[in-house]
């Protein structure tokens, strides 16, 4: 997330703004410029109030290319593999059923970005039961 919003920002730029009640990630002059990694749901609010009298642009990265990174508690690197799934603008769509209210609006803009990330995981017994304990630790764009 931070490292999209710091990719994406140009001079004069500025982050983590108050408008409005919300803390707005990118406030560029006029513009205000949301960056998205997870579900749309998560800000649908947000989104819908802030359009009725700001542009608004909502900025959604897909991982094109992920890499899995498995460290160890310390750090050390133990695998690294590419990830079988692969991102596609199709999954966008899963995205925008959140927020079709907002899709028509004259003052919303949507900006899709095909990314390569790293996923770096660490065993530590506190992830998730799908992983089977192994956390998620960090994302990195590569």
């Amino acid at each position: 997330h931070s490292a999209i919003k710091d990719w994406y920002s140009v001079p004069n730029d500025r982050f983590e703004i108050r408008v409005d009640g919300f803390i707005i990630d990118i406030l560029r002059e006029n513009l205000l410029i949301e960056v998205q990694t997870k579900s749309f749901r998560r800000i649908k609010r947000k989104l819908s109030s802030l359009v009725e009298s700001h542009e608004v642009r909502l900025v959604y990265p897909i991982p094109e290319k992920k890499w899995i990174v498995r460290i160890t508690e310390s750090s050390e690197l133990v695998a690294k593999r590419r990830s079988p799934r692969k991102g596609r603008l199709v999954d966008l769509f899963y995205e925008l059923v959140s927020i079709p209210d907002l899709i028509a609006r004259e003052n919303f803009s949507l900006e899709v970005l095909m990314i390569e990330e790293e996923e770096i995981r660490c065993s530590d017994g506190k992830g998730s039961w799908r992983r089977r304990g192994v956390s998620i630790k960090d994302r990195r764009l590569i």
